[in-house]
């Protein structure tokens, strides 16, 4: 049903219906999250750069970079979140087996 959750493969791990409604929410739940957060981070590169001039607003810069910072902070907490969301619906054989796949034990 799925393919890649992000950079956690699923392939293989013969899901239950159930796993796979779950993980299906997961994901739209995740997707969205992570599209807002880049929306915005897209706004805000749009309303603090391009606008040019001749001299350099550091105290602007340095507020856009720490609100980018924020944003990118939530999509790694997202991230997290959703990767324990996923290894609680998994069994610990299908973690396992995730594991392997990455290259831990």
């Amino acid at each position: 049903m799925m393919g890649g959750f992000g950079r956690l493969d699923l392939h293989g791990l013969d899901l239950s219906a159930d796993q796979r409604s779950k993980l299906a929410e997961i994901h739209a739940d995740v997707e969205r999250k992570q599209w807002d957060l880049m929306r915005s981070m897209h706004e805000l590169g749009w309303r603090s750069g391009g606008k040019g001039g001749d001299t350099l607003d550091e105290a602007q810069a340095r507020k856009t970079y720490d609100a980018m910072a924020a944003l990118r902070k939530q999509m790694f907490d997202n991230a997290l979140d959703a990767r324990q969301r996923i290894d609680a619906i998994l069994t610990p054989q299908q973690r396992q087996q995730v594991r392997r796949a990455w290259g831990g034990q």
